[in-house]
C-alpha cells in the first residue's frame, strides 16, 4: 500500500512540474558565479523540503532544481551556464532563495 502511495505522489509532482515549466517563469536573472557555484548554494540553503537537481548528459550545460513547497506546490529552478557565467530562471515563489546564491 505504502508503495502505490508513493508511486501515485510521484507522478503527481512530476506532472505538475511539466505544467510549471510550461509557463513564463516568475523571475529571471543572470549571475557571473558558475553553474555548480550556484547550483550547490541552492542544495546547501536550509529547505524544509527535499530539494531534487536533474541533469542530463546531452545537457551538460543545463540543471534543474526541482523542490516541493507547502501543499506539495512545486518549485523549480533552470540553471544554463553562459559565456558570463550562469543564466537563473525561477517557477513559483522561490525567487528570493535564488537571488541569494546568485
Amino acid at each position: 500500500m505504502a508503495v502505490l502511495m508513493l508511486a501515485w505522489c510521484s507522478s503527481a509532482h512530476a506532472y505538475d512540474l511539466g505544467n510549471l515549466l510550461r509557463e513564463k517563469p516568475d523571475g529571471t536573472f543572470s549571475t557571473p558565479k558558475p553553474l555548480f557555484e550556484v547550483e550547490r548554494c541552492l542544495l546547501l540553503r536550509d529547505w524544509r523540503d527535499s530539494v531534487f537537481v536533474y541533469r542530463t548528459p546531452d545537457r551538460p550545460d543545463e540543471s534543474l532544481v526541482y523542490f516541493t513547497g507547502g501543499f506539495n506546490e512545486p518549485r523549480a529552478i533552470e540553471l544554463r551556464r553562459t559565456a558570463g557565467g550562469t543564466e537563473v530562471a525561477v517557477h513559483s515563489i522561490a525567487v528570493a532563495k535564488a537571488q541569494e546564491c546568485g
